[in-house]
């Protein structure tokens, strides 16, 4: 494709790339070969999104075995990785906050803000968005990363969503020479523990994009 256009082709056989290189156990691995903008789709309904409830322990929202590889040497400079998350939660009597990070290779590499939620709440939305954009390839590769969540703040319609804006503080590093994993967590803290303090993400979209 010519001009600033981005491919997204499904090649054959790249998801089975992706199961015998990282985890052999995933039926529904993300990126790779030399897939170009490949879109991998993980619904909760299928029992990949984990439902966090009032854990104070940072937990994994994905669960189940399965990952999300991106195989070694599949990235170039000015690849671009998209998530997409949408879910819902819920509180109870006691303000409680919660926290979401970017995860790479298990390792931290944007953290939201604790963001503050009103009380006894149900059935709220959440969005999360994340973009990670390949600056430098090899053992020392490179990447800057954005993440935005935002947060429905209760049933009224004038009610200014709740959220943050995460930057990258500078580069991250990120070896393109081995099989990278992507994942999200979080965590709640803060107020009075309750069994109605929730989160659930119902649909998470990853994207690898090359213009």
């Amino acid at each position: 494709m010519s001009g600033n256009k981005i491919k997204r082709d499904l090649p054959n056989n790249q998801y089975q790339a992706a199961i015998n290189a990282s985890n052999p156990s995933a039926s529904n691995p993300f990126v790779t070969g030399n897939a170009v903008g490949v879109v991998a789709v993980f619904a909760g309904s299928t029992g990949n999104s984990n439902t966090v409830n009032n854990s104070n322990a940072e937990t994994n929202i994905i669960t189940n075995n399965f990952d999300f590889p991106i195989l070694a040497n599949n990235l170039v400079v000015g690849d671009r990785i998209r998530i997409t998350m949408f879910g819902q939660w819920g509180t109870g009597a006691a303000i409680r906050n919660l926290n979401f990070r970017l995860k790479l290779n298990g390792v931290t590499i944007l953290g939201s803000k604790a963001i503050e939620l009103p009380i006894n709440q149900t059935n709220r939305g959440v969005w999360i968005t994340a973009d990670i954009a390949i600056r430098s390839i090899g053992v020392g590769g490179t990447c800057i990363a954005g993440m935005s969540v935002s947060l429905a703040n209760s049933s009224t319609a004038t009610s200014v969503p709740l959220g943050d804006i995460t930057p990258s503080i500078g580069t991250k590093p990120i070896n393109t020479t081995i099989v990278n994993t992507f994942n999200f967590s979080v965590q709640w803290s803060g107020g009075a523990p309750s069994a109605n303090n929730t989160i659930t993400f119902e649909e998470i979209i990853y994207e690898k994009l090359r213009v």
